[in-house]
């Protein structure tokens, strides 16, 4: 099935989030921290956690099911390691403030770590890891999530997908690689659903239990295939004990009796010599090897880079049905 795309510049693209999301009550300032993360994670390519996902944010927003006035309140503070309550208020504000404040800690300590109980969806969590390197610090992020994978060896929906977020300061970008313990991340599947296209890899399981590439069917049954099979599956276990421990916050087993709010870590290593250089040389090292052997490779965040470059001079290709529904929110008075 073919889809029909139109271009939007990017500064078009943020001025109508951000307006929609002042006339769903948010203040000036928190309104132009979200429409920027979710028009910069399009600019990046990254529609699933952008313009895709721009109406269900706004939608939660109008609905209750996150307080937009809600200001994340610190709880725990022990030297390099703090816990914040969330409040239930927005995702992506309370992840820039968290990776602030792990940056901040470990400026002073050498290591930051942030805790964050009910909160709620960060969006990309590249974002949180590209802000960490910005500063010359090193990133770690992750969050649970709802149950969205199977138990290994079993059918039943009881483990989140649960990304995780490395960042490395470079001389010229940072190294990030951003990744859910899924072979696709949801809002991927969701993408390539709407766009009509089968996944290149398996990438869940249907109702029988068997392997398909079809997001759809994966999306409905909430049956994504963790990476690395059984060790992704462990991983995912470890990480949702991490941080729902660590902030005193709920674990993805117990989120359907809790409410559906999530718990995240931030943590910053702050080197205190310039790392940059190094980390360069070990991408160069790593092109030159490659190219010598007649092949090509990319660095986690790379191809990022381009498709911002690309998107900023052609404009961010965006499904017309989704736009269209957009501005028709955006011009209604």
């Amino acid at each position: 099935m073919t889809q029909d795309y139109v271009f939007i510049k990017y500064s078009e693209m943020l001025n109508v989030f951000q307006s929609i999301l002042e006339r769903e009550g948010l203040k000036t300032e928190k309104a132009s921290i979200c429409a920027g993360i979710l028009a910069d994670n399009s600019l990046d390519g990254v529609d699933s956690h952008g313009v895709l996902r721009f109406e269900n944010f706004a939608d939660r927003l109008k609905n209750g099911e996150m307080d937009g006035d809600a200001e994340p309140v610190k709880i725990v503070g022990n030297n390099a390691f703090e816990c914040w309550d969330g409040k239930k208020g927005l995702g992506p504000v309370n992840a820039v403030l968290m990776a602030d404040r792990a940056i901040c800690l470990s400026k002073e300590f050498g290591i930051g770590v942030v805790a964050l109980r009910n909160t709620t969806h960060w969006m990309r969590g590249g974002t949180y890891g590209q802000r960490i390197a910005s500063q010359g610090c090193f990133g770690i992020c992750w969050t649970n999530t709802k149950a969205n994978m199977n138990a290994w060896g079993t059918h039943k929906e009881i483990v989140g997908n649960n990304p995780i977020v490395f960042a490395a300061p470079g001389k010229d970008a940072p190294v990030v690689l951003d990744m859910a313990l899924s072979q696709y991340s949801y809002g991927k599947l969701v993408a390539m659903d709407l766009a009509g296209q089968m996944l290149p890899f398996y990438g869940g399981f249907d109702k029988a239990g068997n392997l398909t590439k079809d997001p759809g069917v994966i999306v409905e049954n909430h049956s994504a295939l963790p990476i690395g099979y059984w060790k992704g599956y462990g991983l995912a276990i470890m990480l949702d004990i991490f941080s729902s421990v660590l902030s005193n916050g709920v674990s993805t087993v117990f989120m359907p009796e809790s409410g559906h709010t999530v718990s995240q870590v931030f943590i910053s290593i702050h080197p205190k010599t310039e790392c940059g250089i190094a980390v360069s040389d070990i991408i160069r090292k790593l092109k030159i090897e490659c190219s010598n052997s007649g092949e090509d490779v990319h660095f986690p965040g790379e191809q990022t880079i381009e498709r911002r470059r690309k998107n900023l001079e052609t404009g961010i290709p965006v499904l017309s049905d989704v736009w269209t529904s957009i501005m028709k929110r955006f011009e209604k008075q």
